[in-house]
């Protein structure tokens, strides 16, 4: 492995050490934090999500008419780590999902998992908007606001819709604008 970063900068040496400021007992590694470890039930939700990744890459790589070793070769992804991310074994990276899901001629979104891919529905919805320009989106989400009773559209498009203030506030602090700025005003 290589001890250079891209462009050729190297990286710092890597030395462990307590990170400043008291953090908990967290260690230092070059510059980067250790995650405090985590809670039984957090461990407990990302086995859950893990095993249901698996089960979708497998449930995918089966509509697909593809053995594991078929995969492998489209993906470049050796037959083990193949076998581990179907049996919710392990980590998979995000380049080795999209691997994957480009093999499986899949959306990303559909390996991992999002609301959108739970069911029938979702799918065809999300396909067929998929194809849709901006304008005909806008006027989906429109359509679908006046159907389904959902919440008025927030934002001004500059199209034709009212603007619509929104209901919040943003704190700005200036730095350096105490005493000499006000001095400066008079």
């Amino acid at each position: 492995m290589s001890n250079h970063a891209p462009y050729g900068a190297p990286f710092p040496p890597a030395v462990a050490r307590e990170a400043p400021g008291g953090n908990g007992g967290r260690r230092e590694e070059a510059g980067r934090i250790d995650p405090l470890p985590q809670t039984e039930a957090a461990a407990e939700r990302q086995e859950a999500f893990l095993a249901a990744l698996g089960q979708r890459a497998k449930a995918l790589r089966a509509r697909r008419g593809l053995t594991r070793k078929a995969l492998a070769r489209a993906t470049g992804v050796s037959e083990r780590h193949l076998a581990n991310l179907e049996y919710g074994v392990g980590n998979a990276s995000i380049l080795v999902l999209l691997q994957v899901a480009q093999a499986l001629q899949c959306p990303l979104a559909e390996l991992v998992g999002d609301l959108t891919t739970e069911t029938p529905e979702w799918l065809m919805l999300r396909e067929t908007l998929g194809k849709c320009d901006e304008a005909a989106l806008r006027r989906v989400r429109l359509a679908a606001i006046d159907l389904l009773g959902g919440a008025p559209p927030r934002r001004n498009s500059g199209h034709d819709e009212a603007p619509v203030r929104s209901p919040r506030i943003a704190l700005i602090g200036l730095r350096g604008a105490g005493k000499e700025a006000r001095r400066l005003r008079h």
